[in-house]
C-alpha cells in the first residue's frame, strides 16, 4: 500500500519528468555570471537540558555544492553564565562537551579556527515549559480530496514577565504494511515501525496562524506569546492522519501520537522560522514555481551558523479515541 506522502511524491517525479522532457525539447544554452564564493566559517549547536553540548564545525559552500568541508581543527570553549565551563573535545567529525546544560543558565561559546577570526555566540537556556495536558480527537474533519485530519487540544501556562517562544513538535507512531519483492518475484506482506513527524493542515488556532508558516509546509510549529502572554492558553492544532491508500480511498491507520512542547529561545524561534522557509524553497519545481533565496537568521559573530537551546515537555496519547 502507498502511504499518502509516497503517493503525492510518486506523482510530483512524474510530472516533473514531464516537465524536463518539454523543456529539454526546446532549450537554449544561457551563460550566468555567479558573484565569487567567500567561504565563511559555520558553527551549529542546537543544546538541551540535561544534554551534552554537540559543535559541528564547517565553511560555507559554493551554491552547486551541497555541502560545506567539516571542521577538525578547532579549539572550541564552553562558558556557563560568563564563567568557564568546558573544553569541547573532538569525535566523529564533531565537538563535545563533557558537561550537560542546566536550566535558567546562559551559555556563550568561543571558537577558533585557523585562517578566521575568532567566533562567538551566546544563548538562554529557559526552563521547560509549565504544561497543563493535550488531547487527541481523530478524524474531525476531511479536506476536498478526502482525507481524514485529526486535531490536538494543548494547554499550558505562559509567565508573563517576559517575551516567551514555543515550538511544538508532534510524531506519529504507527505500523505500516508494504510489499516487498524476493527473488522469486512474488509479492509478499511485511510490516514495518514508522515513527515520523506529522504533516500540518492549513486551518488552525489563530496563534498558529498569526505566524504566518502554514503554506510553507512546516515540519514543526513555532510561535510566540504575542496573543495570549501571561495566559493557559488552550490551542487546537490540525494535522493530517497517519494513512495508506488503497486505490480509491485513504484509510487512516491506527497510532499514537508523541506531543513535544518546547520553550525555546528567540534565537531558536528566528532561526526555525527562516529553515522552514529554505526548505520549503529547496523542494520546489518548476510547477510550484521557485522561490527566493532566503537569508538565514544567525547569532554567530564572525561567522554564520546557530547556538540556541531548548527545553522540551513530552506526553503520549495513545488512541484514546479509537
Amino acid at each position: 500500500m502507498q502511504t499518502k506522502q509516497q503517493f503525492f511524491s510518486a506523482n510530483k517525479k512524474t510530472t516533473l519528468f514531464l516537465m524536463l522532457i518539454f523543456l529539454l525539447s526546446c532549450s537554449k544554452e544561457v551563460l550566468i555570471d555567479l558573484p565569487e564564493h567567500k567561504t565563511e566559517p559555520v558553527v551549529n549547536c542546537m543544546f538541551t537540558k540535561d544534554s551534552i553540548f554537540m559543535v559541528h564545525i564547517s565553511k560555507t559552500a559554493p551554491v552547486f555544492d551541497p555541502f560545506g568541508p567539516t571542521v577538525t581543527e578547532a579549539i572550541v570553549l564552553l562558558y556557563e553564565n560568563g564563567l568557564f565551563f568546558d573544553s569541547l573535545v573532538v569525535q566523529d567529525g564533531r565537538f563535545y562537551s563533557s558537561k550537560t546544560a542546566s536550566s535558567n543558565c546562559n551559555y556563550s561559546i568561543e571558537v577558533v579556527m585557523p585562517g578566521f577570526e575568532k567566533l562567538y555566540a551566546e544563548d538562554y537556556l529557559f526552563t521547560s515549559p509549565d504544561y497543563l495536558y493535550s488531547e487527541k480527537t481523530d478524524s474531525v474533519m476531511q479536506n476536498e480530496e478526502g482525507t481524514h485530519i485529526s486535531q490536538l487540544e494543548i494547554s499550558f501556562h505562559d509567565n508573563a514577565s517576559s517575551k516567551n517562544f514555543y515550538e511544538l513538535v508532534l510524531i506519529a507512531n504507527y505500523y505500516e504494511l508494504y510489499h516487498k519483492d524476493t527473488a522469486s518475484e512474488h509479492l509478499i506482506m511485511d510490516t514495518v515501525y514508522v515513527s515520523r513527524l506529522v504533516s500540518f493542515y492549513e486551518k488552525n488556532d489563530l496563534v498558529i496562524e498569526n505566524e504566518g508558516l502554514l503554506n510553507f509546509e512546516p515540519g514543526t510549529l513555532v510561535f510566540s506569546d504575542e496573543l495570549f502572554n501571561g495566559t493557559s492558553p488552550i490551542l487546537k492544532v490540525n494535522f493530517y492522519e497517519p494513512a495508506e491508500f488503497n486505490g480509491s480511498d485513504w484509510i487512516p491507520f491506527e497510532y499514537e501520537l508523541i506531543v513535544k512542547l518546547r520553550a525555546i529561545s528567540y534565537n531558536y524561534y528566528m532561526y526555525r522560522k527562516q529553515l522552514t522557509k529554505h526548505y520549503f524553497y529547496n523542494n520546489n519545481d518548476i510547477w510550484g514555481g521557485m522561490g527566493e533565496p532566503v537569508a538565514m537568521f544567525s547569532n554567530i559573530e564572525n561567522g554564520k551558523g546557530i547556538f540556541a537551546g531548548f527545553s522540551e515537555v513530552r506526553d503520549t496519547i495513545i488512541n484514546n479515541n479509537k
